[in-house]
C-alpha cells in the first residue's frame, strides 16, 4: 500500500540497518523545514565563520541534514536496542539525491525495489512532530526490515514485555 506524505518537496536521509536486524531506514522531512533546521544548527555552532569559510554552503547543508538523520535514527534504533536487547546499529547517513525532490506519495513497493538489495518483509513507519521555538517540525521515519528478521524482532519484543511484567 501507499503512505501519503505531504504534497510538497521532501528531503530524505537513508541509512542501512545492521546487526541483529537487517534492512534500511529513512528520515524524511519537508524541504521547507530544512532551512529552519540548518539555521538552528548554525546558531548552535561555535566559530561558524571559520567553518563556513572552509566549507561549501551546499555541502554544509547536506552535512546538517545527514547528521539530523543520524541523530533521529540513532534515537529510534537505540530505543529498540534497549527495549528488545538487540544490537541494531545503522550505517553512515547519506542524503538521497533521487528523493530530494517533489514526492506526493511514496509507493512502498517501488521504494523497496529501487533502494534495497534484498527482500523486505515489513515496514515500521513513525510520524513525529517536534516543536522548536514555537515552530512545529514534522518528520517521518521508516525502517524497512529484511526478510526473516521480523520474527526475531517480535520474539525480542515479547521477551522484553515479559520482563517488564515482573
Amino acid at each position: 500500500s501507499d503512505i501519503s506524505l505531504p504534497v510538497m518537496p521532501l528531503a530524505s536521509v537513508k541509512m542501512g540497518v545492521l546487526g541483529d536486524i537487517r534492512g534500511y531506514c529513512w528520515v524524511i522531512i519537508q524541504l521547507v523545514q530544512k532551512d529552519f533546521l540548518i539555521g538552528l544548527a548554525e546558531n548552535a555552532t561555535y566559530d561558524l565563520k571559520k567553518i563556513k569559510q572552509k566549507t561549501d554552503p551546499y555541502e554544509w547543508s547536506i552535512s546538517i541534514l545527514e547528521e539530523m538523520g543520524n541523530i533521529i535514527s540513532g534515537t529510534y534504533l537505540g530505543a529498540i536496542n534497549r527495549f528488545c536487547r538487540l544490537n541494531i546499529p545503522h550505517t553512515i547517513p547519506v542524503l538521497e539525491k533521487d528523493l530530494y525532490g517533489t514526492l506526493q506519495s511514496i509507493s512502498l513497493e517501488s521504494m523497496i525495489k529501487a533502494h534495497t538489495d534484498f527482500k523486505i518483509e515489513s515496514v515500521i513507519f513513525v510520524q513525529s512532530e517536534l516543536v522548536v521555538m514555537g515552530i512545529t517540525l514534522k518528520m517521518y521515519y521508516m525502517i524497512f526490515i529484511g526478510n526473516g528478521f521480523v520474527k526475531k524482532l517480535i520474539k525480542a519484543m515479547d521477551s522484553a514485555r515479559r520482563i517488564m511484567e515482573f
